[in-house]
């Protein structure tokens, strides 16, 4: 008997396996995103492409459809956008008079990397954005471009102190009081020249020992290069289903820049003046 049940065990979990798999098309698209090279490349779809060729030989039978692709490359497991908003994206994306791509080459896409270390002792965790830069060599690099931390909101300023508007015919002395600390300087500057968070990190590790640096699990992609849109991807660990590699967490809808830019300031830690 208890052969019969491990039997009927296996039987069972061969039949939940295979009815994970919609098809065989989509079973390519979905599972071992290993790079984001490869999403991007998926993503776009385009003819030409390696991955465009490897489905066109592997399964003729199927019709080559980019919205089949695109939905692939969702994440199952969260569900952060739900189905309307999931639909909507993909349409922009597809819409034949104005396609959407993804380049490696094109400015709007960041990777944010979560980092701990210590700095004189202290434990400190940190987000640091990187941003794809063009060399003059037409070579390209990823270099840091924001960061994000609880140790930075912990540099406010004084906002009791300011510069009054009249206070040139006195010759300016709160100057010499803004002058004195990096606090009281922070809160005279104007707000088109502020220290970004990376210039407060310079100034934080000057002439101290920082070390145990670690890059930690969490690494995520935001693409804000389509019109109107904001998508996320993270990293899906493997597990038991097809649903594994570098896959679209989110997409967000945006109606104008500024929301973009916002985003930019308030998620990936991208001051204005950088």
């Amino acid at each position: 008997m208890g052969k019969t049940f491990f039997a009927f065990l296996l039987l069972l979990a061969g039949v939940t396996g295979r009815a994970q798999i919609q098809d065989p098309f989509t079973e390519a698209v979905q599972t071992h995103v290993d790079h984001i090279e490869e999403f991007i490349e998926r993503f776009n779809f385009k003819e030409g492409s390696r991955f465009r060729q490897y489905t066109d030989a592997t399964y003729p039978e199927y019709n080559v459809d980019r919205a089949v692709v695109v939905n692939a490359l969702f994440n199952k497991r969260l569900k952060k956008t739900d189905q309307a908003i999931r639909q909507r994206f993909v349409e922009a994306v597809i819409n034949p008079s104005r396609p959407a791509y993804l380049e490696v080459y094109d400015a709007l896409w960041y990777a944010t990397v979560p980092v701990s270390m210590r700095i004189e002792g202290e434990y400190v965790e940190l987000e640091v954005t990187l941003e794809v830069q063009l060399n003059r060599d037409y070579s390209i690099e990823w270099t840091v471009i924001g960061m994000s931390s609880e140790i930075f909101e912990n540099l406010k300023p004084d906002k009791d102190l300011y510069i009054s508007v009249s206070s040139h015919a006195t010759f300016f002395p709160e100057l010499r009081e803004g002058l004195s600390s990096t606090n009281h300087f922070q809160n005279i500057v104007s707000d088109s020249q502020k220290a970004s968070n990376t210039q407060k990190f310079i100034n934080l590790i000057d002439d101290k020992e920082v070390s145990d640096i670690k890059i930690l699990n969490g690494i995520s992609y935001h693409f804000l290069q389509i019109s109107g849109w904001i998508m996320v991807v993270e990293y899906a660990p493997q597990d038991y289903s097809l649903n594994t590699g570098w896959l679209i967490s989110e997409v967000i809808p945006v109606d104008s820049f500024l929301k973009k830019r916002m985003y930019q300031r308030e998620q990936l830690g991208i001051m204005s003046n950088e």
